[in-house]
């Protein structure tokens, strides 16, 4: 099994990557796989997540930072005011389709944890 690594600067610089011809994907094909996050500068020191990219150009993100509190209630839906914020400024998760137009790799979210996103397209 194939691993990949992935920053969330890289998701533009994968796009770039496609005109560049000897690059790490030379089509929308070679993003085919699950890529673990190892830098994304808005989510602090050692974040974690994944893409998910398939065959049939559907594309699945989580990204949060490591260090979320836990919550005091042990149950996702008693926790704080400041646990939830908490949360919420800290990951965000999306899910829907993906293309490759030229140097733009291109998610047309279907739903996200940040609502503004959902239904809109994201051009990395």
């Amino acid at each position: 099994m194939r691993r990949n690594i992935l920053s969330l600067s890289a998701i533009t610089a994968l796009a770039l990557a496609l005109a560049a011809g000897n690059a790490v994907a030379q089509s929308a094909k070679d993003l085919v796989g699950t890529w673990t996050l190892v830098s994304a500068e808005a989510f602090g020191p050692n974040p974690k997540g994944v893409l998910m990219f398939d065959a049939y150009g559907h594309v699945s993100g989580q990204l949060m930072k490591s260090d979320l509190p836990k919550y005091a209630a042990n149950n996702r839906t008693q926790g704080t005011p400041e646990e939830y914020k908490a949360t919420v400024q800290g990951s965000i998760s999306y899910f829907g389709t993906y293309v490759v137009n030229g140097t733009d790799l291109i998610f047309h979210v279907e739903g996200s944890s940040y609502p503004n996103w959902t239904g809109t397209d994201q051009k990395h």
